[in-house]
């Protein structure tokens, strides 16, 4: 899921992104730019 997640994000922020992953936060901080991701982990 992380891997799959991760297609969507520039190679700039995955390092940032991965680690807000595994944290309930990620929706407060990255839905804006990646909404697809947090609507996936939600449907699983």
């Amino acid at each position: 899921m992380v891997h799959h997640s991760l297609n969507y994000v520039s190679w700039k922020q995955r390092k940032e992104v991965a680690v807000d992953l595994r944290l309930d936060e990620f929706e407060a901080e990255w839905d804006a730019c990646y909404l697809p991701i947090g609507q996936s982990w939600r449907r699983n």
